[in-house]
């Protein structure tokens, strides 16, 4: 869990206050499991209301790198450019893609923006965590894969037979 309670200046916008990684009963964890539901959870205080306000994560991988970025406005995109965010404490909880993640260390850097305008603020320490990889045929097989997803694709089988 990361918190910021450091003071802000009158021309800040948004303050990202904490960030943090809930486990499937929404409890604050460090470590999750692959195999279970897991959330991150992004608290922040808009000081101006405004439109166009986002709030974005960017996922990485200690040994592998970006695994993938998301955003508010992704899932509001018709009617972005309208909604007003007012003044006051506000929470976002997104769920993560456990069954694609394999284990390992993770970082998540969490900032907000007003797309290719203003950046308004970002988290100033990286949450970090850890998950568990306890379901994926790699651990099952103990067979080493490269990559940093692990999804299960479907296989379709045919039989050809010669005759």
């Amino acid at each position: 869990e990361v918190i910021d309670n450091s003071p802000v200046d009158d021309n800040k916008k948004i303050k990202i206050r904490a960030a943090r990684i809930l486990n499937e009963k929404l409890e604050v964890v460090s470590e999750i499991d692959n195999a279970k539901r897991a959330y991150v959870e992004i608290e922040f205080e808009v000081l101006k209301e405004g439109k166009g306000y986002d709030v974005a994560f960017s996922l990485e991988h200690i040994e592998y790198g970006p695994i993938f970025g998301s955003c508010f406005k992704d899932t509001r995109l018709k009617e972005y450019d309208s909604l007003v965010l007012k003044r006051g404490k506000h929470h976002f909880r997104v769920e993560l893609p456990m069954n694609y993640l394999r284990g390992g260390t993770y970082y998540m850097s969490i900032a907000s923006a007003i797309p290719k305008i203003e950046v308004l603020d970002h988290l100033k320490q990286d949450l970090e965590f850890n998950i568990l990889d306890t379901t994926s045929p790699v651990v099952l097989t103990t067979e080493g894969r490269s990559g940093v997803i692990l999804p299960v694709i479907k296989w379709e089988q045919r039989w050809f037979y010669e005759s």
